[in-house]
């Protein structure tokens, strides 16, 4: 695999690369000048790239911006032709030997840099360099200027190449891509306007998607947050995995510390871990928390019931609580009043002229502290601490999991026609879009974009329905205006494909470019492909794929599933190739479809494809374990209440949390 490193600076700066991650460069320009003597170029004598050109006749004194008069003597100015730019260095630059590189300039020509005479160039079209560490500038623009003495010399028109190239002869070649997952909160299949939403826009995640590489039937291995959130962790399915409901017999059950995520292999690797957002998988004081888990950094909110509110009264920090004493008062139980088929007016969240919240029952009505705001901070702040080292970072913002609400209701305030509730649901995915925006443009400031491998998708089908007083199961209905279901029957918290079928896409321009995949994959592959990207084999066994191959476009050595297993208690499905076999539990007959043509199910084809049908059901018989808390395919009701009785009867029940003090 080739890793490359490209530091882009825009408008002034174009883009160059280097293969090396201890030396990069800043392009100024490859242009063309076209200037004449004896006058002032016009327009179209300006070069693109941000130069400037003043020319005079010999004779006439030339006062180039910010130069001063005492650097530059009367007979040094007169009767000379000025190229000048400005630009900015990346502050990671900052301790590093900078160079000045010139190429391809057939003229003599004096160089000066914010002020200084640097050095001469002896045209002829070589290359010459020149050490400017002394001279440049870290904190403010820097000021180039070329002198060409002899203006006839110019009257054709120059051409050349200037960059600046920096070295860091200390810090060892990074040979490792960064790795980030983006998992949105129940988003829609049609949320993203690259995916068919038309009444708003997603241009930032639009563009990533448009870039990358998009599969077209991707999977998540679990119906609902938790499992799908354990089993991307670690690449198990629910048959087997640690986490396989939202909820045991016990309550929310965590990772322990045999399992092994995929932080903890990466980190192995030598890479810095970074988790923020929605956790789900290890309560407080548990050993299933992501910092015990593989994580050097960790924020936001550990067990899901919490993450219901966007207005908490903590989050946590690694093994610190981070209070919020302006959120104490807010009114949750209000805001799931939202999710009923038509929400009293009283109950709606309220918005100023300007867009912002106001919420009345805290102490400071425009004070809170919006929970989305300091996950998006968090990991900000963990990429640009970790720039110049490999590092992983799993994004898992709550947006836009209802009951919704927005720190800034933004232009979705002024559409009118539809609900407030739905509005807000898409002001939410709005913000999701502009923070992955931010994020990428820093990773391009920080020198890092390049070497960055972006994954995005949802954590489970369409969910939308249940906060907008539509209810879930067992039609799940679509938005009526903003149609963003997707062409699936059934949703969240079931195995029907509405309920697993997600965006997914990956994004690494440097390495491969846009192409459309229509392979059957899911994210448990996510595991073995970052453990690949990381140069790190492991023994265990995990129920995942390796991307690369379809990511870069040989499908001919992507090893592709033989078949992907979806169980939720006693509800159980089978992606084979094509087909699709459901069932809602052993006791009832499986019910086959062929996925391509038919992406809602509405033709059983099981009479007719008999052997296929009972493939799927031998791979059903055999794809789970017992467990002592989960409710398995084969246990009856009945049975599974007597797991429920022990758990109480042994004193294992797991507390149920809520959010912001509310009682259960």
């Amino acid at each position: 695999m080739k890793i490359r490193f490209i530091f882009l600076l825009i408008p002034v700066l174009a883009v160059s690369c280097s293969h090396k991650y201890n030396s990069d460069e800043l392009d100024l320009g490859f242009y063309q000048w076209n200037i004449w003597p004896d006058s002032q170029p016009g327009a179209d004598g300006l070069p693109s790239c941000g130069w400037e050109v003043l020319h005079r006749g010999i004779g006439e004194l030339v006062r180039i911006p910010a130069l001063v008069e005492e650097h530059y003597p009367a007979e040094e100015l007169s009767g000379t032709t000025w190229f000048h730019c400005r630009f900015t260095l990346p502050e990671i630059w900052e301790d590093r030997q900078i160079s000045l590189k010139f190429e391809g300039i057939s003229h003599s020509a004096g160089i000066y840099l914010n002020e200084v005479p640097v050095g001469s160039y002896p045209g002829g079209d070589s290359a010459f360099s020149l050490d400017i560490t002394e001279t440049i500038y870290y904190v403010r623009d820097n000021h180039l200027a070329v002198r060409i003495s002899d203006p006839e010399q110019v009257s054709g028109g120059i051409s050349g190449k200037v960059w600046i190239s920096s070295l860091d002869p200390v810090q060892e070649a990074k040979t490792q891509p960064n790795i980030i997952f983006i998992l949105a909160d129940d988003l829609s299949y049609r949320d993203l306007s690259c995916y068919g939403q038309e009444l708003y826009g997603t241009p930032h995640l639009d563009r990533l998607a448009n870039k990358g590489v998009r599969f077209t039937q991707a999977y998540v291995a679990a119906p609902e947050c938790a499992p799908s959130r354990g089993c991307l962790m670690t690449g198990l399915h629910t048959g087997h995995g640690p986490i396989r409901v939202n909820s045991s017999a016990r309550g929310q059950e965590y990772l322990r510390d045999s399992d092994i995520t995929i932080a903890e292999v990466l980190k192995k690797a030598g890479y810095a871990t970074g988790f923020t957002g929605k956790w789900g998988i290890g309560l407080p004081d548990s050993e299933g928390v992501p910092y015990k888990q593989g994580f050097d950094y960790a924020f936001g909110f550990y067990d899901q019931g919490r993450a219901h509110t966007y207005y908490p009264e903590f989050l946590w920090e690694n093994e610190v609580k981070i209070e919020y004493p302006e959120n104490v008062g807010f009114d949750m139980p209000k805001r799931y009043r939202i999710s009923v088929p038509e929400p009293d007016p009283d109950d709606l969240n309220m918005y100023d002229e300007n867009g912002d919240i106001v919420i009345s029952e805290l102490k400071d009505p425009q004070g809170g502290t919006f929970s989305a705001g300091e996950i998006d901070r968090a990991a900000m702040e963990f990429v640009k601490e970790h720039a110049k080292v490999p590092f992983f970072l799993y994004y898992a913002p709550q947006i836009p999991h209802g009951p919704v609400i927005m720190d800034n209701f933004g232009e979705m305030q002024q559409l009118t026609g539809i609900p407030q509730p739905n509005r807000e649901w898409a002001a939410m995915v709005m913000r999701l879009d502009r923070f992955v925006g931010e994020l990428v443009e820093e990773l391009k400031l920080l020198g890092a974009y390049d070497n960055t491998i972006i994954f995005f998708a949802s954590d489970n089908g369409y969910a939308q329905c249940g906060y907008l007083g539509r209810g879930n199961g067992p039609y799940w209905p679509d938005d009526p205006w903003f149609k963003n279901k997707g062409p699936f029957t059934g949703g969240k918290f079931s195995v029907l494909e509405g309920g697993n079928r997600v965006p997914f896409f990956v994004t690494w321009e440097a390495e491969f470019g846009p192409a459309v995949v229509n392979e059957p994959v899911w994210l448990n592959d996510f595991y073995p492909t970052a453990a690949g990207l990381a140069g790190i084999a492991f023994e265990h066994h995990v129920d995942g794929c390796d991307l690369w191959p379809a990511l870069t476009g040989n499908m001919d050595q992507f090893d592709s599933h033989e078949y992907l297993y979806f169980s939720k208690n006693r509800e159980q499905a089978v992606r084979m190739g094509s087909w699709k076999a459901y069932r809602k539990s052993p006791d009832d007959s499986i019910r086959l479809y062929l996925v391509d043509e038919d992406t809602y199910g509405e033709r059983d084809l099981s009479s007719n494809y008999p052997d296929v049908a009972e493939k799927a059901k031998a791979i059903m018989d055999t794809s789970f374990t017992s467990h002592e808390w989960y409710w398995t395919p084969d246990e009856s009701r009945a049975e599974f209440q007597k797991k429920i009785d022990k758990a109480k009867e042994t004193g294992q029940v797991f507390p149920v949390h809520r959010p912001n003090g509310m009682k259960n």
